[in-house]
This record gives structure tokens, C-alpha cells and sequence, in this order.
């Protein structure tokens, strides 16, 4: 099979749902980080073959959100744009999808991601089709229905996450003390540039004025200080509070793929090679076990092991999650999570397993090492892994 190469990664600021994206669309956002990945590398757009964009809550977003991004992006007319939809997997899923189909050959050069703006999803109205008559209709929040809310039990997913925390004997204390960490490695990160070749600028016009949003925005507006203030946010009696729990964000990611003859013509020098990748699906209401079976997996189908391994990106949904992670696969701490995570940078659904991928590139550039492996998983009992190789 064709092996396929990563020749950009990119990403816009991530900032917190109603922040400083929150007048910016997903598609626009998502068509952000696609135009960039081939002005930076000076191929002209009808290269790219295909778009996979994943995006977590795209209603309100138009028809097709990824064919608009790809449109919206300067690509010609026919690139057909994808849609991949799998809650928080939605972007490393896209990602998957693309690296398939450059193995099988029906592609050889994709744009893969994810965007999402958790600001601009709208509240619903059920019942109004159905020409109500009579009687009061309520309005439904589309975060809460479609990101928040079990399908099947209806509970919140942070009271399931409460249960899991206690069951597994994760104390807040263990809880807060992750999330400090992981403050102050984002702070840290931020201010030794770390982030200046992943993260695009994006300009906010309104009249006449104009603003440029260059950095991540949740660690600077929620300072770490205040991680042990919190009181609890799904249960009086609980653990999780809203600094050991992601908060909702608006931002985009993407990446440039190609197979190797494409590579070889365009002259390009690759920042990473796709390994291998690897999906799972559990009990849905027990989510917190997911991202370690993604990794055993990826260890099985890439005969590699966890000291090969020499950085991992684990999703942040909670900190306990994470901490569940580490311990149930027997990961070296000092190996996660090296810039921070959604904790810190907000967590856009549909964006955040693409943001993981582009982040672990430059991580293995910036420390000199060799291989990677960043995971994530929805809240119904789905995750999915993907290991990648400085090139």
C-alpha cells in the first residue's frame, strides 16, 4: 500500500465558544486552514485531489459544510469536500478516512481536519414542522441535544463521566493537579513560540475595524490560579469541575497529505509519515476506557509497543479521563500531553482529535523524536488512534 506523508500541518487560534471566532462560521473556519496548507507550500489548489473536514455540531452550517469549506478555500469546482461526523472523533476520523484512501491509490494528494464553531450552534425548535396548534413548544439548546445529552440514559455526559471518576477511584485532587500541569505547559509553550508554525492568524473584521487573533485564548482568560477555586459542575458531591473539564471552543485544523510519487514530484520535505491508525468502539456509557483500547490496538496493527512510543496526545475531555488513560495503559506522564490539551485550549468537538495530529508534529520536530501517538474519544463509547513518524 501506498505509505502516506504529512507536508503541513496547520491550525488556527483555539479559542473559547464566544470568544474571539465566535463571529466565524465553521466552513469559513475550516476554509481557513485549507487555503493555508497550499499557499504555504506553493501548489496551486487543483491539486488537491479531495477534502475531509470533520465537524461535531454542523447544523445551521448550510448544506455540505466541508464541500463549503473547500469552496470557500479557493479550491476548484471539482474537489469534492466530505463530511465526517463522529462527535469528538469527527477530525482525526476525517484524517483516517484520507490516509485510506491515499493507501488504496483512488486518491494521491488530500486535505484532511476538522473545524468547528461551537459559538454559532443553534438552538432548536422541535414540534414546529409538525404544525403545532396548540399548547407551548420548548426551545432546545443543539449543545446540549446533539454534545452533551445521552442519546439512550438522557443524562448529561459530565454526570457519566462523574460515575466513571468514582468508580476508577480518581480523587480531585489528582484531577486538579493535571490541570495545573497542563496550564502551565500550554503557558509555557505559548511563550517560548512553540506554536508559531502550527498556528495560522486569523484576522476578525467588523466595519471598519479589524482585530488579529495569534494566540490561544483559554489559558490566558481562565489562569491557572483559579483551577482550585471551582466548585463542582455536574454534581454537588462530585469531583469534575469546570477547570478539569474542557470547555467548549471554535477553531480549525488541518492537514497536507500526499502519497509518495506526489511527494517525490512536488519536492517537498515532510514533517511526518502516517504509521498506522486504529479505531475502537466500547460500552457507551462508559467512555473513559475507550482511548486505551485505541492504543492497544495501534500497538497490535503497528507491532510497535508503548517505550517506542516517545510522545502521546491524549485528549482532555476531563482530566480524569486522561488520568485514567495513563494509568490504565501504563504510560510514562512525562510522555503526554507536552504542550497542554483541550483542558487549557477549549475543546472546538469537530476540530480537536486534527488539532492533536498537528500539534504531535511539531512536538516530535521541536524535541528531536522519533514517533507519536495521539487518541481521542466521543462520549458514546467510540476512539480512535493515530501514530505518525518524523519523516
Amino acid at each position: 500500500m501506498n505509505p502516506v506523508y504529512i507536508v503541513d500541518a496547520v491550525r488556527t487560534p483555539a479559542c473559547l465558544a464566544g470568544g474571539a471566532l465566535s463571529t466565524i462560521r465553521a466552513p469559513e473556519l475550516g476554509s481557513i486552514a485549507i487555503a493555508a496548507l497550499y499557499k504555504r507550500n506553493s501548489i496551486t489548489p487543483d491539486k488537491i485531489d479531495h477534502v475531509w473536514m470533520g465537524n461535531a455540531f454542523p447544523a445551521g452550517s448550510g448544506s455540505s459544510p466541508a464541500r463549503q469549506a473547500a469552496l470557500l478555500a479557493g479550491l476548484p469546482y471539482h474537489t469534492p469536500g466530505t463530511l465526517v461526523h463522529s462527535g469528538c472523533c469527527s477530525g482525526m476520523q476525517a484524517i483516517i478516512t484520507a490516509a485510506d484512501t491515499i493507501k488504496a491509490g483512488t486518491v494521491k494528494i488530500a486535505a484532511a481536519g476538522g473545524m468547528e464553531s461551537m459559538s454559532q450552534i443553534p438552538h432548536y425548535l422541535p414540534g414546529i414542522r409538525l404544525k403545532k396548534q396548540k399548547g407551548n413548544l420548548l426551545l432546545h439548546d443543539g449543545m446540549e441535544c446533539d454534545g452533551q445529552t445521552h442519546p439512550f440514559s438522557k443524562k448529561h455526559y459530565g454526570i457519566l463521566a462523574e460515575k466513571e471518576t468514582k468508580t476508577h477511584d480518581i480523587s480531585r485532587e489528582e484531577q486538579e493537579h493535571y490541570a495545573l500541569q497542563s496550564f502551565n505547559k500550554l503557558k509555557q509553550a505559548s511563550e517560548q513560540q512553540a506554536f508559531k508554525n502550527e498556528i495560522l492568524p486569523v484576522t476578525i473584521r467588523s466595519g471598519t475595524k479589524h482585530a488579529v487573533v495569534k494566540v490561544d485564548e483559554g489559558y490566558s482568560l481562565y489562569p491557572a490560579e483559579t483551577v482550585k477555586n471551582q466548585v463542582p459542575a455536574y454534581d454537588a458531591d462530585g469531583s469534575i469541575t469546570s477547570a478539569t473539564s474542557a470547555m467548549p471552543g471554535d477553531a480549525s485544523s488541518a492537514l497536507l497529505l500526499m502519497e509518495k510519487d506526489s511527494l517525490t514530484r512536488s519536492g517537498k520535505d515532510p514533517i511526518a509519515r502516517i504509521v498506522s491508525y486504529a479505531s475502537v468502539a466500547n460500552n457507551p456509557k462508559q467512555s473513559f476506557s475507550t482511548q486505551a483500547a485505541a492504543l492497544s490496538k495501534l500497538y497490535s496493527l503497528s507491532g510497535y509497543t508503548p517505550e517506542d512510543i516517545d510522545v502521546f496526545e491524549i485528549h482532555e475531555s476531563y482530566a480524569a479521563s486522561v488520568l485514567f488513560t495513563i494509568r490504565t495503559s501504563g504510560l510514562d506522564p512525562a510522555k503526554v500531553n507536552l504542550h497542554g490539551g483541550a483542558l487549557c485550549m477549549g475543546h472546538p468537538a469537530g476540530a480537536s482529535g486534527a488539532r492533536q495530529i498537528v500539534s504531535l508534529c511539531y512536538i516530535l520536530k521541536k524535541y528531536g523524536l522519533k514517533r507519536g501517538c495521539a487518541v481521542i474519544s466521543n462520549p458514546l463509547g467510540e476512539s480512535c488512534a493515530v501514530m505518525i513518524e518524523s519523516a
